[in-house]
C-alpha cells in the first residue's frame, strides 16, 4: 500500500488531536491557515510517534521544510 504523504498525515493529525482533546498540545490557529505546537515535549512523546513513526521533533521540522511550510515570526498567527 502507498504511504500517506506527509502533508495529508499532518492534516489528519491536526483534525484528530483537536477532536480528541489534545488541542492543548497542538492545534490549528484561529484562521485555519496555520498550526501551533503548544507543548513540544508532549507533542514529541504523545503525538509524533502515533502519526509519523518517530518522536524526533527536529525530523518533523525538516519534513515541514521539505514541503515548504514556513515558520511565522510575527503577527496574529505567530
Amino acid at each position: 500500500p502507498n504511504e500517506v504523504p506527509f502533508p495529508l498525515r499532518l492534516h489528519i493529525m491536526l483534525q484528530r488531536t483537536e477532536g480528541s482533546g489534545q488541542g492543548h498540545i497542538v492545534s490549528w490557529m484561529p484562521s485555519g491557515k496555520s498550526f501551533r505546537v503548544h507543548d513540544r515535549d508532549a507533542f514529541s512523546k504523545e503525538i509524533l510517534p502515533e502519526y509519523f513513526r518517530s518522536n524526533n521533533f527536529r525530523s518533523f521540522q525538516r519534513n515541514l521544510s521539505v514541503y515548504q511550510f514556513a515558520r511565522i515570526w510575527s503577527g496574529p498567527e505567530k
